[in-house]
């Protein structure tokens, strides 16, 4: 019998490094909304859980929120919305 089975090969085991920790650590990419275009007029409001969104005030089929880190981050992105600086889509970091 081999002696690292008496033992217990728990013992004996020579630790390497999988691929998978040689890897960088994942980072998430920025969020990218599209816009619909008859989203309407856009504000600030505080969401369930205080988050801070961009919300267009509807509910239903018609409604259209972005989730914000800050209230000047999503102050920024309303004024973006409101004034029609964007192509379509914007970009969230």
């Amino acid at each position: 019998m081999n002696d690292l089975a008496v033992r217990g090969a728990s013992a004996a085991v020579e630790v390497t490094s999988s691929p998978r920790r040689l890897k960088p650590p994942l980072r998430w990419g920025m969020a990218k909304y599209t816009i619909p275009p008859d989203v309407g007029k856009v504000r600030v409001a505080m969401a369930l859980g205080h988050r801070i969104t961009v919300w267009n005030g509807k509910q239903g089929r018609g409604e259209f929120a972005i989730v914000c880190r800050t209230r000047k981050q999503a102050e920024e992105i309303a004024e973006k919305i409101n004034k029609k600086q964007h192509d379509g889509e914007i970009v969230v970091d």
